[in-house]
């Protein structure tokens, strides 16, 4: 069976399919972060900004399509899964993100979908 070696053994690859970001209809109240995620440990790949909303805070202060959230609040993102993440992130209105642009890791998570599809 096709996989890699990583410092904790062989995985596999793993088929997922993740929908096409959809608007959300007119009558849901706009997100109060400003900002998508993706990703997450059981997916195999760190929290990414998948898409910043125009005429937010989080646009604002400088997020984009790609940074890697490293923490929220002081609680380390490297090994947290996807619904942990949206806790972390909707639990308080003050929040503090340490973050690093790291397009190559995000842009893999869009290459293990294509490689499920192909």
């Amino acid at each position: 069976m096709a996989g890699w070696r990583t410092a904790y053994g062989t995985k596999e690859f793993i088929r997922a399919e993740l929908p096409a970001y959809e608007p959300p209809p007119p009558w849901v109240p706009p997100e109060k972060l400003g900002f998508n995620i993706r990703g997450g440990v059981e997916h195999g790949f760190g929290i990414h900004i998948s898409k910043v909303m125009p005429n937010t805070e989080a646009e604002a202060v400088g997020l984009r399509e790609g940074d890697q959230i490293l923490s929220v609040n002081d609680v380390n993102f490297d090994s947290i899964s996807h619904p942990q993440a949206v806790a972390a992130l909707k639990e308080t209105s003050t929040i503090h993100l340490v973050v690093r642009y790291f397009p190559f890791a995000y842009l893999k998570t869009y290459k293990k979908v294509n490689m499920a599809a192909g």
